[in-house]
């Protein structure tokens, strides 16, 4: 899928504590993301490690496809070199308690032709349209 073809909404921003229970203090961005066979939800996490470069993990939840029409939810982790898809669990954004869909692990999303790609190009997008991405990223 293109990234044209992919449209980002900024819906909320928090500043929220470190899921570790250090003092450290995180950006929390959520929003719709656009695209033309729907349409899914994401949260981004804006960590800076005290010794670290800045890196963005992101949540984004979409609709499975016909043969498994539950959510489907798929975590990348990235930075300014580009993004990685990595499993649920490894993520410090924390799912709310009601989430029914399926988390899927990062050899399964793999392994799905041409389906990794959608989900780099929906990073890529938010990194060219959501307002605080980019700049984090470079700061």
């Amino acid at each position: 899928m293109a990234q044209a073809s992919i449209r980002i909404e900024e819906t909320a921003q928090a500043v929220i504590p470190c899921p570790c229970g250090c003092a450290a203090l995180h950006e929390q961005h959520d929003g719709v993301v656009h695209f033309a066979q729907g349409g899914g939800h994401f949260r981004a996490l804006l960590m800076r490690e005290p010794a670290g470069e800045p890196s963005i993990w992101l949540s984004i939840t979409t609709r499975g496809p016909a043969h498994d029409p539950q959510d489907w939810l798929v975590t990348l982790h990235g930075d300014a070199e580009g993004a990685r898809i990595e499993d649920p669990g490894a993520s410090p954004i924390a799912l709310p308690a009601s989430y029914a869909g399926r988390q899927l692990q990062r050899e399964e999303l793999m392994a799905m032709a041409g389906v990794p790609g959608f989900y780099f190009a929906c990073f890529d997008a938010l990194l060219e349209q959501h307002s605080r991405m980019r700049d984090f990223l470079r700061e």
